[in-house]
């Protein structure tokens, strides 16, 4: 499979993400409940396209829970970059690491010129990577799929990343840990490896 550019999903591909939502929900009890909620409003906006871009995209997902819980867009907005974002990090750099063999796969993809990058539905991207021992500067790019267009599998979102790697989608080659959000970057042409199934070369 030839490919210019490999574009990596961050969460259960970088690293293996077993039981990472019960440690986020033991890390912070108080808002266990949201976190929960966060879950079904990601799944509810994932795949649509906002053309206002991270702003639209992350308010459609804030207000989406504020509506399960009740509660202001605004104190989701605060739990979020506050609390569950940090969390995160601390989470990963407490009990995880990169999967094993990933800095000779990505010597590997360079040596043989293509461009690297990551594209994560999650904010907080260089952090979550320094946090698992991963060098950013190791890609070219790392994305935050909210501020290309929307969460995988959205086709804006491909096409994107696409054209900011300087690749034709068939150019390129996703590989992720999930067929439903990862697997979309074939609508748009562009090709796919399920890292659970295939690996990550």
């Amino acid at each position: 499979m030839s490919a210019k550019a490999i574009i990596f999903d961050l969460d259960g591909t970088l690293y293996e993400s077993r039981h990472l939502a019960l440690r986020l929900i033991f890390g912070d009890l108080r808002h266990a409940l949201i976190l929960k909620e966060e879950r079904k409003a990601r799944h509810e906006i994932m795949g649509r396209f906002y053309e206002g871009g991270a702003e639209e995209c992350y308010n459609a997902l804030f207000d989406a829970i504020a509506a399960r819980k009740g509660i202001s867009r605004d104190k989701v907005s605060r739990w979020f970059w506050e609390s569950y974002m940090p969390l995160q990090a601390k989470v990963l750099k407490k009990y995880y690491k990169p999967v094993d063999g990933l800095k000779t796969v990505l010597e590997r993809y360079r040596a043989e010129g293509c461009k690297l990058a990551v594209l994560s539905d999650y904010g907080f991207v260089e952090q979550k990577l320094r946090a698992l021992g991963i060098d950013p500067a190791d890609f070219d790019l790392v994305m935050e799929a909210p501020q290309l267009g929307g969460l995988k599998p959205c086709r804006e979102t491909y096409l994107k990343a696409c054209s900011l790697l300087g690749v034709e989608p068939k150019e390129a080659l996703m590989i992720g840990d999930r067929d439903d959000t990862d697997g979309g970057a074939v609508q748009v042409g562009m090709q796919f490896r399920n890292c659970k199934r295939e690996g990550l070369i």
